[in-house]
């Protein structure tokens, strides 16, 4: 039965590992700004772990949303943007 109990801990513990493996480590909020046809950006770069170039997110203030860089991906929620772009990356 101790067996088992290690084995089960060792396995919940390798896939907890790998589920934080590639996400984001930290943001770095770069200069704002617009694209040519006048939309209004916040630019932020994240580092993430296993990575050692980062991922650019931008946040479109007329969508509302955070989308990775060749936006492909879109949420309101920046980090899930952020995870998105660290497993695209």
């Amino acid at each position: 039965m101790k067996k088992l109990a290690i084995v089960v801990s060792a396995a919940i513990c390798l896939s907890a590992s790998a589920a934080f493996a590639g996400g984001p480590k930290s943001f770095q909020s770069m200069p704002d700004g617009a694209t040519d046809d006048g939309r209004k950006y916040q630019h932020k770069v994240v580092s993430c772990h296993g990575n050692s170039e980062g991922e650019d997110i931008f946040y479109f203030e007329d969508k509302k949303k955070w989308c990775v860089a060749d936006e492909s991906y879109c949420n309101r929620d920046m980090m899930r943007v952020a995870k998105k772009a660290c497993k695209l990356g």
